[in-house]
């Protein structure tokens, strides 16, 4: 019995041995998951930033107004699109719309405006008036390179006492797969698709093409 006794205790020293393996062993195994884990939370951030990288160096601006002789028409206004990447940016549909004030916020809501006042046109013209389409501060080009440019718009749009202005534009970015639109705010959301596509339809449109400025 001693001697048996002798032997489990000297098999002890080999069985702390033992798990103490197994524990070096399992902390080994948690620290390359964790390691796993902490390199793919970095890559999928990585990504996500890389996305976004380019479209957070897109914005718009209220640009100057052009008035006119009341015989030469109703005058115009810039929109200024600024690019500060390197790369061209695609499908760009920009609009002034209010910060405050009673004009519509968003180029949906200049949209919806638009199809409201052509049907009461529509109803003029069939009493036989004549009269002007509805116009709404909104642009589009096909593409805005490198740099500062600049839509016209017709109308100068200046509002009245209490409005004041800023630019939504929307953009497809260089991958060509990635959509967004930037509103007058600066908040910086994704459109599910091209914007020309998304707010107008399959066209044909009238794409300016925009004036570079110094």
């Amino acid at each position: 019995m001693l001697a048996a006794a002798q032997i489990n205790l000297g098999d002890l020293p080999t069985w702390f041995a033992a798990v103490g393996t197994v524990g070096a062993l399992g902390a080994a195994l948690w620290q390359i998951g964790a390691e796993r884990r902490r390199r793919h939370e970095r890559e999928e951030q990585e990504s996500k930033e890389q996305r976004v990288a380019q479209a957070k160096l897109i914005a718009a601006v209220v640009g100057p107004e052009e008035k006119r002789k009341r015989t030469e028409g109703r005058g115009r206004r810039g929109i200024d699109l600024i690019n500060g990447s390197p790369e061209p940016v695609y499908r760009i549909v920009a609009a002034m719309v209010a910060l405050q004030g009673n004009a519509p916020r968003t180029i949906e809501g200049w949209l919806e405006y638009r199809d409201r006042e052509r049907q009461k046109l529509e109803y003029r013209r069939r009493a036989g008036e004549e009269v002007e389409d509805a116009i709404i501060p909104v642009g589009m080009t096909s593409i805005l390179p490198s740099g500062t440019y600049r839509l016209w718009i017709p109308g100068l749009w200046s509002g009245g006492l209490g409005n004041r202005y800023g630019v939504e534009v929307a953009f497809t970015d260089r991958s060509g797969e990635n959509h967004w639109i930037r509103h007058a705010t600066g908040k910086l959301e994704d459109l599910s698709e091209d914007p020309i596509t998304y707010y107008l339809g399959a066209g044909p449109h009238d794409l300016q093409i925009p004036e570079r400025l110094p």
